[in-house]
């Protein structure tokens, strides 16, 4: 059974009392679509095989196991994202698949990494066997690259699409009662919208493609920014398979620091996980200009000027130690320069002491303030609002030269940063979820 399948029966077994699913838009794919969909089929397939590939005593349950081997090839996919930068190490991006860069091989600084860490994770039994794996991938991706226009150009020649691609947003509405209500009645605090990609006999039969979660970011996603543009968008970064990476601070906690620590931009979003978006005069980084401009993606954190971007920064980037220290490098180097005190910083660590990022953090002189973060005494929360009390330690590092409010940071944004009350974050989702984004 397809993923979409089982979403969608799970989505039909949530509850008696859960509403139908209603078609508000159809769109007929386009080719860029096309591309993003099996660019999405091709990276679940590597990573269907993968999980099965390995030889190494892992020692755990078979779950674990799958989910450890899940967490190796998504990172392996976000490897080449981060070092994308670097033209030399790696070429630019490829055209055709957008997430793989231009030269691909097990010798890339990516693919060694994958090799070093199913040995590390004990995934692979030898590095031999782990640099097998690697090629597998290589060649998989290499050979894909070579018949992609021809699945583009010829979609109906794809088994199980001879009715054609297209995209559906569906949307349930529920009243205070619990009925379906028309859009005059129903109240916009519990609509619930989901996508569904693939090839469609009516709006809840798909055939190979992809099914969205069903909740109110979607919704907002596309009622504010459009169909085509959302689905673009959704399709790359499930594409990433990037699960964990989604994580962040809590919506909570961005809006305490709009209102009060003038925060206006966030260092590591996206589309769906921009706990900002919809507020005025906000803007966010993110890995993929193409799909997330219409969205006001800034593009890549490490090709923004801050002086052109005065006011706060809210800096989470993914928990890779390389690429912390880039962040604290590049943090530091402009505070350094700039005497002004017109950007400051909020940077979300994991308390690792050892890391040379968060050394340079914890003992530099722009360091403002620096918060501890007990593990499971403070709350994240990923782009479909889900809400988790994490197992690990966080540092949250007030970097600049001054901080809006000192009594407002000892106040109430160290008490959003420590809530664990998990119902006031959801509800504050479902909020941010219907704010209309301003336009000015």
């Amino acid at each position: 059974m397809s993923q979409a399948a089982v979403e969608l029966q799970k989505s039909k077994a949530a509850g008696a009392d859960q509403l139908q699913l209603v078609e508000v838009e159809r769109i007929v794919a386009s080719e860029l679509l096309l591309r993003e969909l099996n660019l999405w089929r091709l990276t679940r397939q590597l990573c269907r095989v993968f999980v099965q590939v390995g030889d190494g005593p892992m020692h755990r349950t078979r779950e674990q196991d799958q989910a450890e081997a899940r967490n190796i090839f998504d990172r392996w996919l976000l490897s080449f994202q981060l070092e994308s930068r670097s033209e030399e190490c790696c070429g630019a991006r490829s055209l055709s698949l957008p997430i793989f860069p231009g030269l691909l091989g097990t010798e890339t600084f990516a693919s060694q990494k994958l090799i070093d860490e199913c040995v590390e994770k004990k995934f692979s039994a030898s590095r031999s066997n782990a640099q097998r794996i690697a090629r597998v991938l290589v060649d998989a991706v290499s050979q894909f690259e070579q018949t992609i226009d021809q699945l583009i150009q010829s979609p109906d020649r794809q088994p199980g699409n001879a009715g054609g691609v297209s995209v559906v947003f569906l949307e349930r509405r529920r009243q205070q009662n619990g009925d379906l209500g028309d859009d005059s009645e129903c109240k916009e605090s519990e609509v619930e919208g989901q996508l569904l990609i693939g090839c469609h006999q009516n709006s809840l039969s798909l055939s190979d493609g992809y099914a969205s979660p069903c909740c109110p970011r979607i919704s907002f996603l596309v009622r504010n920014f459009g169909l085509k543009a959302t689905a673009r968008m959704l399709l790359r970064y499930e594409t990433l398979g990037t699960g964990s990476l989604q994580w962040g601070d809590p919506v909570t906690v961005h809006h305490a620091l709009y209102e009060h620590m003038g925060v206006r931009y966030e260092g590591f979003a996206s589309p769906l996980n921009s706990k900002l978006l919809g507020k005025p005069g906000v803007a966010f980084c993110s890995l993929f200009p193409d799909t997330d401009a219409p969205f006001g993606s800034l593009g890549d954190f490490f090709a923004v000027d801050f002086s052109h971007y005065p006011g706060g920064w809210t800096v989470n980037p993914p928990f890779i130690e390389e690429l912390m220290l880039q962040v604290a490098n590049k943090v530091l180097d402009y505070l350094n320069r700039d005497a002004s005190g017109a950007c400051w910083f909020f940077v979300t660590f994991p308390c690792w002491s050892d890391s040379p990022g968060w050394q340079r953090l914890a003992e530099s002189k722009h360091k403002l303030q620096q918060l501890y973060l007990s593990p499971r005494k403070f709350t994240v929360q990923d782009c479909y609002g889900s809400v988790l009390l994490p197992r690990m330690a966080l540092s949250i590092f007030a970097m600049g030269r001054r901080l809006p409010s000192i009594a407002d940071w000892n106040g109430v944004i160290k008490q959003c940063f420590t809530c664990t009350d998990v119902d006031s974050v959801r509800a504050a989702w479902m909020e941010h979820c219907l704010t209309l984004p301003d336009t000015a």
